[in-house]
């Protein structure tokens, strides 16, 4: 794989401008190969940070997104926790998109159905609405584009250190045992990223300095999710501001 490659910046409106020049260019290449634009996000502060750089841009082809989410909190689609509400409320309800291109999780049922239960159906129906819209190649569905986070204890999606999630070979699954609040998630596997045709993090502030500085410079382990993240084609990018990446060694790009 190729090296991950660094754009840091003092301003998170240039980093969000940035941003979405880089969301734009995969638009157009996914475009020039299937007349669709197939997208995987994250929550977290992604959302506010896509909304800042997409939502005056020209050349955004809303009517050709069809969203996924990389991963999803087991939650009402209304609730705080919820990656699609928090999406829905920064960035799709403001620009011209159909809720019908926006793929998630089937709403729950009401209070006092056994999560547990229900996690594994909510998963693999994920996974079914995933392969109506894209087709594997040849085991895996490819993204046009996934965008991830990184915590500070260096997970990205659903995918926590040690976690055995992290040698599943299914498309999507589900844990009932996240560390972080709330425990039951849905999740794309690692294969599943690294067949993305493109794919960046996105991650801000002084808390994810030390990981970020780990998951760039040593070598890839389970103890950091996201230094396992490779594409078999391109490099990931990674966006982050300076609050991240101070102190860091790792050579910094200039995007454009």
């Amino acid at each position: 794989p190729l090296a991950p490659i660094l754009y840091s910046y003092k301003s998170n409106d240039r980093l969000s401008e940035d941003l979405a020049d880089f969301i734009v260019q995969a638009q157009d290449d996914a475009l020039a190969r299937h007349q669709k634009f197939v997208v995987a996000l994250s929550g977290g502060s992604l959302p506010k940070l896509m909304a800042s750089g997409l939502l005056n841009k020209t050349g955004v082809k809303w009517e050709t997104w069809k969203v996924f989410f990389a991963d999803e909190r087991v939650v009402p689609l209304d609730h705080p926790d919820s990656n699609f509400a928090a999406c829905m409320d920064t960035l799709f309800s403001k620009v011209p998109i159909e809720r019908s291109q926006i793929t998630t999780i089937m709403g729950l049922p009401p209070d006092g159905m056994d999560l547990d239960e229900i996690s594994p159906d909510i998963a693999s129906i994920y996974e079914a609405q995933i392969l109506d819209e894209i087709r594997p190649e040849p085991d895996h569905p490819r993204f046009d584009l996934i965008l991830l986070g990184m915590g500070d204890d260096g997970h990205t999606c659903s995918l926590f250190p040690h976690h055995p999630l992290l040698d599943s070979n299914t498309i999507v699954t589900w844990l009932n045992d996240s560390p972080k609040l709330p425990p039951h998630r849905i999740t794309l596997s690692l294969p599943v990223l690294n067949c993305a045709h493109k794919l960046a993090f996105v991650c801000t502030g002084s808390g994810k300095q030390k990981m970020l500085a780990d998951v760039l410079t040593q070598k890839p382990s389970p103890s950091q999710p996201a230094s396992l993240v490779k594409l078999a084609d391109g490099p990931v990018s990674w966006f982050v501001d300076t609050a991240a990446a101070n102190g860091g060694s790792y050579p910094q790009a200039f995007y454009k």
